[in-house]
């Protein structure tokens, strides 16, 4: 099941990027973009190891130039499904290769469930967050934001602290 949920998020996100670029009229890098989604398809069925990393980062950066080139409204939302969509691979592939060193997991389709729940929150969490940062803009001046930002990491440390907490 993880395995077609990881074809399935790769194609998404490769659908996603490739149609922000090419709503953008940007047809070579929605070009890139269909090939790096074929290739990754492709490191993930060979089973090569950093095949996961390197699409994470390459859609990415290939979102956040479409974001660069200044894409309508349409189009910055489409490179932030296609990023979420990209992490949710990441991801998968990460629990994909924990579970295949291990050849006898107990109860693995209640694991496999618990971490899909906790994956479908964060990747919801992200759309949310990503599509208010799209939407709302507001200028701050510097020790504003830096406040902000501080504020953003002790919020981000106390949700990965309540996420390793053993009980969950």
């Amino acid at each position: 099941m993880i395995r077609r949920l990881l074809f399935g998020t790769i194609i998404g996100a490769a659908a996603c990027l490739t149609a922000a670029h090419a709503a953008g009229e940007g047809w070579p890098w929605a070009i890139a973009s269909a090939v790096l989604g074929t290739l990754w398809l492709l490191g993930c069925w060979r089973d090569w190891s950093p095949t996961a990393s390197l699409g994470l980062a390459a859609f990415t950066a290939l979102a956040a130039f479409s974001l660069w080139l200044g894409g309508r409204s349409g189009t910055t939302l489409l490179a932030l499904l296609a990023v979420v969509a990209a992490l949710c691979a990441w991801d998968l592939d990460g629990l994909a290769r924990r579970l295949a060193r291990y050849p006898v997991v107990g109860d693995q389709a209640e694991l496999e469930r618990r971490h899909l729940a906790r994956l479908l929150a964060v990747a919801a969490l992200s759309l949310l967050l990503g599509g208010a940062t799209l939407a709302i803009q507001i200028r701050l001046t510097f020790l504003p934001a830096l406040l902000l930002g501080l504020l953003i990491l002790l919020g981000f440390s106390w949700a990965i602290l309540l996420l390793r907490t053993p009980d969950s």
